[in-house]
């Protein structure tokens, strides 16, 4: 196999291996926090609803990531400094997984492709690749919007869950809601980040390709993504699971239902504009707001102070990386 091939493949490989390991957490951590699934039976029912959703609806974000953010012949012409970029962000979302930490790949990926999309238009001049700037200024926008709108659909629809469970006085009936509330959530999420999350992955290999995208590749790539996302969250997704589950407030079948509704709701509108947001940072803010709405104290704010730094440093990194990867290659 041609390095020029292998090295995008391994790169997408990782990074969907990383995602497992990192954003397992992001559908399935309050199931299991909430201790409804075991974390076997959390991952597997992961693993199902993002492959649907990646073939059912994965296209809507590979065009744009692979195609928009970065126009012209740039990363198809020259895939070698990007694969290192991808290669390098997969294995620091991998590390960071192992500490119990969920980074965006999302971030990480995008980071990587505006750094080297900025440099490479400067090496080669405008003829060669056009950075879109009003697509990023969407990207940027609709990175900073999504917890915002996670956090208040959790805060509110929290309440209102918990006003509507009070009702039911069947003890019995209420497990029986709860444990189905807190499971198609999941399974929710879990679509909608195969839509969003391993269909940016799928474009950021795109991106190394000429040609169009076909059903076929995106089959074929969201086969052989989710079974890296399953083989990352069997090795290393529980330790994030645990954070986000339970380490950044103690989370009820009520929160658990209000945070994985909302991420999921949040980042399934922002889908359908083609925008790559991050599933990490809707539900750690879906979970906080659930934990305000039920008792502002039990929120560790210390914990979610550290993940928004390391959010807003790693694609300031990969961004860096790209740039540097692409000025020396053309150097």
């Amino acid at each position: 196999m041609e390095l020029s091939l292998f090295l995008p493949i391994a790169a997408s490989l990782l990074l969907a291996a990383g995602m497992g390991a990192s954003d397992t957490a992001d559908a399935m951590g309050t199931a299991v926090g909430a201790r409804i699934l075991s974390y076997r039976r959390a991952v597997l029912l992961f693993a199902l609803f993002l492959f649907l959703g990646a073939v059912l609806e994965g296209g809507k974000l590979v065009e744009p990531v692979g195609r928009e953010v970065v126009s012209g012949p740039l990363f198809s012409d020259h895939p070698l400094p990007l694969s290192l970029v991808l290669l390098l962000s997969g294995a620091a979302v991998v590390v960071s997984a192992w500490f119990g930490v969920p980074l965006s790949t999302h971030q990480v990926i995008l980071g990587g492709m505006i750094g080297g999309g900025m440099s490479g238009s400067l090496m080669v001049g405008p003829g060669g690749v056009g950075l879109q700037g009003g697509k990023v200024l969407q990207v940027v926008l609709a990175w900073c919007f999504t917890p915002f709108l996670s956090l208040l659909l959790s805060f509110f629809l929290c309440r209102a869950l918990r006003h509507l469970f009070l009702s039911v006085k069947n003890p019995a009936g209420l497990n029986l809601l709860f444990s189905l509330g807190v499971v198609s959530s999941g399974c929710y999420m879990a679509y909608v980040m195969g839509a969003n999350g391993l269909g940016t992955v799928i474009g950021s290999f795109f991106a190394t390709r000429r040609g169009e995208l076909t059903p076929s590749f995106l089959r074929t790539m969201a086969l052989g993504g989710a079974a890296l996302v399953v083989a990352g969250a069997f090795a290393l997704g529980e330790r994030v699971v645990r954070t986000v589950g339970s380490g950044l407030a103690p989370l009820s079948p009520t929160s658990a239902i209000a945070s994985q509704l909302s991420a999921g709701l949040s980042v399934h509108l922002l889908t359908q504009y083609g925008l790559p947001v991050s599933m990490s940072h809707a539900i750690v803010a879906s979970v906080v707001g659930a934990g305000l709405a039920m008792d502002v104290s039990t929120v560790r704010t210390r914990r979610v102070r550290d993940l928004v730094l390391v959010w807003v440093l790693c694609p300031l990194l990969t961004f860096a990386l790209g740039g540097l990867f692409y000025a020396l290659y053309f150097r």
